[in-house]
C-alpha cells in the first residue's frame, strides 16, 4: 500500500515545526506512530476524520495540527470527529487547552459515545477520508467499529488501528490486531524511521469486492470472545445481546441481509459460549494479567539498576556459561 516510512517522513516534518505536545501529555501513541497520521492527512489531503478512542486527546491535537494550521486548508473544509464512552475531563484535554481558535473549530467532541451511535453523530451522506480506530480493545469492539464505519468510506478511505502485532499488548487487549494480521486485503504496518523497525499502528483498506469483505469480517467475528484485561462489567465483556441485535438492525440498513445475518450468527454463538465460560475467561485474564503486570515491573527494575554487572541478574546477563534458563 505505502513505501516504508513515506508518510512518517512527511509527518516528521511537520512534527518539527511544532511544539513538542508529545513530551507534553501522556500518550499510548509514539511519536512515528503520530507522524504517520499526520502524514496521511497532509500527504493525501484528507478533510474528512474521524476518531474512535479520543483519551486526552493528544492524538487529535496533532491531526489537526497536520491539516488546518499548517496545511492551507480552509477551516470549513476539514474536519476531525471524535468519540469516546468515557465523561470526564480528561478527554481531549490536549485539544481544549492547546489548539488555536481555527482548530477548535474543526474538532468536534462526542464524550459518552461509542461507534454504535454512529447514525446520530454523522450526517447522513458523509464520506470519510480516515478513521483511527483506537477505543476498547478487546474482542469484538474493534470490529463493531469497523463495522459500523464501513458504510461511510469511499472508495479510497483508510482505516487505522491502533495496538496491532506487538509482543507487548496487553493479554486479550487484541481485537485491533486481530483485524490487522487476520486481513488479506491491502495494509500497511507503521514504520519507525529512525529505528528502522515496524511500529504497532495498522492501516487497512475495505475491498471493493463484496466477497472479499464478506471473508474478512467473518474470519474475525469467528473468533472467540475473552473476558477484558480491564473490568468493562462483572463479566468484563463491555456488551450484551441487545448490542449483537442492534449492530444486526444496522448491518440490515447499510449491508445485505445475508451478511447481517452470518456476522450476528457467528458473535451470537460466541457469545452464548462466552456468557457459559466467563467465570472461567475472567479468572484466566485476571491470572495472565498479573503475570504481564510482574513482568513489565520487573524490566522497570531492571533498567533503574546503576551498576547491572554487581547484581545477580547482571552477573549472569554478563556471563555467556550462566545465559541458560537452567542456571536461574
Amino acid at each position: 500500500m505505502f513505501e516504508n516510512g513515506y508518510y512518517e517522513k512527511i509527518g516528521a516534518e511537520i512534527f518539527d515545526d511544532i511544539p513538542d505536545f508529545w513530551s507534553k501529555y501522556v500518550t499510548h501513541c509514539s511519536k512515528y506512530q503520530i507522524c504517520f497520521l499526520m502524514g496521511l492527512i497532509r500527504g493525501k489531503g484528507m478533510k474528512n476524520i474521524l476518531e474512535i478512542g479520543t483519551s486526552n486527546g493528544v492524538a487529535s491535537l496533532y491531526m489537526l495540527k497536520a491539516m488546518v494550521e499548517g496545511g492551507g486548508t480552509k477551516n470549513s473544509d476539514f474536519k476531525l470527529r471524535s468519540i469516546d464512552i468515557a465523561k470526564d475531563d480528561f478527554i481531549a484535554k490536549a485539544v481544549l487547552s492547546e489548539a488555536s481558535k481555527t482548530e477548535l473549530e474543526s474538532f468536534e467532541l462526542h464524550k459518552g459515545r461509542t461507534a454504535f451511535d454512529i447514525e446520530n453523530i454523522l450526517p447522513e451522506n458523509t464520506k470519510l477520508d480516515l478513521v483511527f480506530i483506537d477505543g476498547g480493545h478487546s474482542h469484538p469492539h474493534p470490529l463493531f467499529d469497523l463495522i459500523y464505519i464501513i458504510p461511510y468510506l469511499h472508495d479510497e478511505s483508510l482505516v487505522v488501528l491502533h495496538d496491532v502485532m506487538g509482543l507487548h499488548l496487553r493479554p486479550n487487549a487484541w481485537g485491533e490486531s486481530f483485524i490487522f494480521e487476520g486481513w488479506t486485503e491491502s495494509k500497511y504496518q507503521n514504520y519507525n524511521i529512525e529505528g528502522k523497525h515496524k511500529e504497532t499502528l495498522g492501516c487497512i483498506k475495505i475491498p471493493k469486492d463484496p466477497a472479499a469483505l464478506r471473508e474478512n469480517l467473518l474470519r474475525i467475528a469467528k473468533i472467540p470472545m475473552r473476558a477484558a484485561p480491564w473490568k468493562w462489567d462483572d463479566c468484563r465483556l463491555g456488551f450484551d445481546k441487545t448490542h449483537l441485535d442492534r449492530l444486526c438492525e444496522f448491518m440490515k440498513r447499510h449491508y445485505t441481509e445475508n451478511l447481517a445475518d452470518e456476522i450476528y450468527q457467528a458473535l451470537l454463538k460466541n457469545y452464548t459460549t462466552y456468557m457459559e465460560e466467563w467465570l472461567l475467561r475472567v479468572h484466566e485474564t485476571r491470572f495472565i494479567d498479573h503475570i504481564y503486570e510482574k513482568y513489565w515491573d520487573f524490566e522497570s527494575r531492571l533498567l533503574k539498576l546503576e551498576t547491572p554487572k554487581k547484581s545477580w541478574l547482571g552477573r549472569i546477563f554478563n556471563n555467556p556459561k550462566k545465559s541458560h534458563p537452567d542456571h536461574l
